[in-house]
């Protein structure tokens, strides 16, 4: 695990922060395979191989960000890349709209391979599917970047209540009676300790359809959503306590659901699995971006909390060295 934080004030803001990223790429077992340059954007697509990471699939890992000036560095998975042709398969889902999942993959886009910014991958202003992003300013500002093997999570001090992910998640027992061939478990999300939360996938097992807006989340900021979020998770997918500092000890773990249908039998949503090294954690305290806790020799480091009481806001888990 690489943990990369301190501050920048450069022009170059998102190319220099990309930088400091890159080594703890390949410190995480991460291949670099290719660099495109469309317009005013670079992509650096980062390779991930099967026996390199939880999942046993190999995946890649695309990190966007402006090839002059400050901008966002934004961070997207996909389950193929062709560096011969810079074309993605199966990028994760983009736009609010609802789509029409095929049943071969339960994809939208089945095999077919589209270049970076083709409408299928981005939204109107070509910025790439997904949602996981850290934002920069040729001003100074600081940033909080964990990277493992199987995923990487992005804050910046420019959105202090929000962290951003990107790679694997832990599947649920409710979704691996799925033939293995028809799940592929990668995702981005963005959490807000504050609004709304969402998350991007690439499949939809047994899914007719799916949309941003409905059908692919995680546990919003509202207690009772949240709870009733986890309600009919697996046991594996069950929040555990944990005492964080002086806070209160409850810590939930980030259910990734879908809003419609069931499966096996099981009321209410459909529970792909867990996001990674995340929580949601309750406070009655004031806790700021970059505040950090050690639990069990783990270091966990705090987004801003929300406004309202019990406010619920996420923390990342990096492993004490």
């Amino acid at each position: 695990m690489t943990y990369i934080t301190g501050t920048l004030a450069t022009a170059n803001a998102s190319l220099d922060l990309y930088n400091l990223v890159a080594p703890g790429l390949t410190a995480n077992g991460y291949t670099l395979v290719d660099t495109v340059v469309i317009g005013a954007t670079t992509y650096k697509v980062w390779e991930n191989p099967a026996a390199n990471n939880a999942t046993g699939l190999k995946w890649f890992l695309a990190l966007r960000y402006n090839t002059t000036g400050s901008g966002t560095l934004y961070a997207t998975v996909m389950e193929d890349y062709d560096p011969a042709t810079d074309l993605a398969t199966r990028m994760v889902l983009s736009g609010t709209s609802s789509y029409t999942i095929e049943n071969t993959f339960w994809s939208r886009s089945g095999a077919t391979q589209y270049a970076f910014e083709n409408v299928n991958w981005s939204n109107a202003t070509g910025v790439p599917s997904g949602n996981c992003r850290i934002l920069t300013s040729s001003s100074s500002f600081g940033y909080w970047i964990s990277v493992t093997n199987n995923r990487i999570i992005m804050m910046s001090s420019l959105e202090p209540t929000s962290i951003y992910y990107a790679g694997s998640f832990e599947e649920s027992s409710f979704i691996t009676v799925i033939p293995a061939g028809e799940r592929f478990p990668i995702c981005t999300a963005a959490l807000a300790s504050s609004g709304t939360n969402s998350i991007y996938l690439t499949r939809y097992p047994r899914q007719s359809t799916a949309s941003k807006s409905s059908s692919d989340r995680v546990g919003m900021m509202n207690a009772g959503t949240l709870i009733q979020s986890v309600l009919n998770v697996p046991n594996e997918m069950l929040p555990s306590p944990s005492t964080l500092g002086g806070m209160n000890p409850l810590a939930w773990r980030m259910p990734i659901t879908t809003g419609a249908g069931t499966l096996n039998n099981s009321p209410g949503n459909q529970i792909y699995g867990a996001l990674r090294d995340v929580a949601w954690v309750t406070t009655t305290s004031t806790i700021t971006r970059g505040d950090t806790v050690t639990i069990g020799g783990d270091q966990w480091t705090l987004a801003t909390a929300g406004g309202s009481a019990g406010a619920y806001f996420a923390a990342v888990m990096f492993k004490a060295a």
